[in-house]
C-alpha cells in the first residue's frame, strides 16, 4: 500500500509514520521542510506550499492520500491575517492537492482520499448528541471546517472515494491537547468535549484506507463524551494538580478575542456511525485513555 501524507510533521502524521516498521506500507510525505520528518527518507518527501499544487508525479503511484495540513486552531489570537492563515492552510492546500490528483491521468489516481476535519464543524449546541447528520454552525470555525470538507468532498468527482473525519480533542503523550492545557477549565465546565485517543486516531485511518466501505464523514471521537470540568479532573487526578481553578467567560474573552468561543463551544458526539461499521475503539473510556499515556 502506498499512501501520501500531507502534514506529516503533525501530531496525527508523525504517529502514523512510527508505524513504519511494524507496517508494510511505503509512505510519502508533502512537507514545507523535509528536516521535520525524521522517519522518511528525503527521496520520499516532496517539498510542498499549501498555495502551489504538487507534482504528483514525482511519486509512484498512490493507493491513498491522507490529508492533515493545516495550522494550528488555537496556537495565536485570531485576528484576520490569522484567521486568513487558518482558512488558505486548509482550503486552498485541499483545493490544490485535489488539483493534484485531477491533473494524473486517471489509472493513475489514489483510490482513496481521508481528509480530517474537526468537532468544531458543529458550532455551541449545548447538551444535544450530535451525530454525522447535524447541521454546520455558524461561527468562524464551524463555516472553516464545512469549506474545508466541501473542497475534500471534491474528489469523489474524480473517481477518489472520501473519508472525512470530525476529529475531537486528540489525547496524546506526544503533543496536543494535553500538552496545552493547566489546571483550569473555562467559563462553568458544563459544555460538552468529545475527545479520542491517537491510537484511535491513527487505527482508524489505517481502516479507512482499506475499508472500501467507509465514506463520508464520521465523528472520530470516543464513545464517552465528558463535560469540560470532568475532563479536567480526570487529568488532575493523572497530572496530580492539587485544584484546578475556572477561567471566568469575560477573562477569556478579553484574553483570547475570538478564539475563547471555540474553546467554550459544546460539543457531544456520537461516534456511533464508526461502532456501526465495525469498529472498536481501543480506548473507549477517560480512564484507559489517560492510563495509557501517563503510565
Amino acid at each position: 500500500m502506498r499512501v501520501l501524507l500531507s502534514g506529516a510533521s503533525g501530531l496525527i502524521g508523525s504517529n502514523l509514520l512510527k508505524h513504519t516498521i511494524t507496517n508494510p506500507w511505503d509512505f510519502w510525505a508533502l512537507a514545507r521542510t523535509a528536516k521535520k520528518i525524521h522517519a522518511l527518507d528525503s527521496d520520499h518527501i516532496l517539498k510542498w506550499e499549501h498555495d502551489s499544487v504538487p507534482n504528483l508525479l514525482q511519486c509512484p503511484k498512490l493507493d491513498a492520500v491522507v490529508n492533515l495540513a493545516g495550522e494550528g486552531i488555537a496556537d495565536h489570537r485570531w485576528t484576520e491575517q490569522r484567521k486568513k492563515r487558518l482558512r488558505d492552510s486548509r482550503i486552498v492546500g485541499t483545493r490544490n492537492l485535489i488539483k493534484a490528483i485531477q491533473y494524473l491521468p486517471e489509472s493513475s489516481r489514489p483510490n482513496t482520499l481521508i481528509s480530517v476535519s474537526a468537532s468544531g464543524y458543529y458550532g455551541d449546541c449545548g447538551d444535544h448528541w450530535l451525530n454525522e447528520s447535524h447541521p454546520n454552525g455558524t461561527d468562524f470555525l464551524a463555516q472553516l471546517c464545512h469549506d474545508w470538507e466541501l473542497e475534500a468532498l471534491k474528489a469523489s468527482d474524480l473517481g477518489v472515494r472520501v473519508v472525512i473525519f470530525r476529529l475531537g480533542l486528540v489525547l496524546s503523550k506526544d503533543g496536543g491537547f494535553l500538552s496545552k492545557i493547566g489546571p483550569v477549565y473555562f467559563g462553568n465546565g458544563k459544555d460538552w468535549k468529545s475527545w479520542v485517543h491517537i491510537d484511535d486516531v491513527v487505527g482508524l485511518i489505517y481502516e479507512a484506507v482499506q475499508n472500501p466501505n467507509l465514506a463520508g464523514a464520521y465523528n472520530l471521537t470516543s464513545p464517552s463524551p465528558l463535560t469540560s470540568h470532568d475532563l479536567l479532573k480526570q487529568i488532575q487526578i493523572k497530572k496530580r494538580w492539587p485544584i484546578i481553578w475556572p477561567i471566568p467567560k469575560k477573562l477569556l474573552f478579553l484574553a483570547l478575542g475570538e478564539l475563547a468561543s471555540a474553546l467554550l463551544n459544546s460539543q457531544r458526539m456520537t461516534s456511533k456511525r464508526l461502532v456501526d461499521a465495525g469498529y472498536k475503539f481501543k480506548y473507549p473510556n477517560i480512564t484507559e485513555a489517560l492510563n495509557s499515556i501517563y503510565s
